[in-house]
């Protein structure tokens, strides 16, 4: 008789824990494709929060692409966007004409949203609709990506 408690004590716990095991997988796993999907605790960014800039491309090197903006001031791309950019077919020529939308961090940094080549008609998203990078986790610090300031 003991011996049948204990092995039905055993079964009763080894079911529990499966059960308890899929529920937090299953959790787990939910939480990761919402966070996929851009669900986050972050705000979105607003129409007003986005900024176009027109720009010219200036020198395309190895690892920065100098730009120069519509009000004459410059801006580099380089680091993990660069990367990004040249890993997804985004490589423009000198004298490419690009329409640049993004928005200001708080450190003030001007953060590459989407990139359109205006001369091929290429584009790219380099951030989602809450302004994190789509290289990475997607946690807005995984590539310390933008553009200028980098």
């Amino acid at each position: 008789m003991v011996k049948k408690t204990i092995s039905i004590l055993a079964l009763v716990i080894a079911f529990g824990g499966l059960i308890w095991g899929g529920v937090h997988y299953t959790q787990a796993k939910i939480g990761f494709e919402n966070s996929a999907e851009g669900e986050t605790n972050e705000t979105l960014l607003s129409e007003e929060e986005l900024l176009e800039k027109t720009a010219v491309v200036g020198n395309i090197e190895s690892d920065e692409w100098s730009l120069l903006l519509e009000d004459g001031t410059e801006l580099i791309i380089e680091g993990r966007s660069l990367t990004y950019a040249v890993q997804n077919g985004f490589i423009p020529s000198e004298g490419d004409t690009l329409l640049i939308t993004g928005f200001e961090d708080e450190q003030g940094t001007y953060e590459i949203a989407e990139i359109e080549n205006l001369t091929s008609s290429a584009s790219l998203l380099l951030r989602n609709a809450y302004g994190q990078p789509l290289w990475g986790k997607g946690t807005g610090n995984g590539g310390k990506g933008g553009g200028g300031g980098e």
